[in-house]
């Protein structure tokens, strides 16, 4: 059990597949709807590109890159500024 479900929140982990470009497309994809259903965006920490410092740091960067991964978390920025105005 993470943080969040500690608090009572529902969590969705989506793992992120880029062995070719179709399963990247496909999960990014899938990452863009889950994020338009979200309150919270987090990315776990962790080892994960080899013993290259910041590997894992740098991967996630490309990701956000992306026009449409970008775009869903504009969007999900967007829309918690409107509700936080509305407090």
């Amino acid at each position: 059990m993470n943080a969040f479900q500690k608090e009572g929140a529902i969590v969705n982990s989506l793992p992120l597949i880029n062995i070719n470009h179709q399963l990247l497309d496909e999960s990014i994809d899938a990452w863009v709807e889950e994020i338009k259903q979200s309150q919270i965006l987090a990315f776990s920490g962790g080892f994960s590109a080899g013993d290259e410092p910041d590997g894992s740091a740098k991967f996630i960067v490309n990701v956000l890159k992306n026009e449409k991964m970008r775009n869903a978390v504009h969007e999900l920025l967007r829309q918690r500024r409107n509700d936080h105005r509305d407090l």
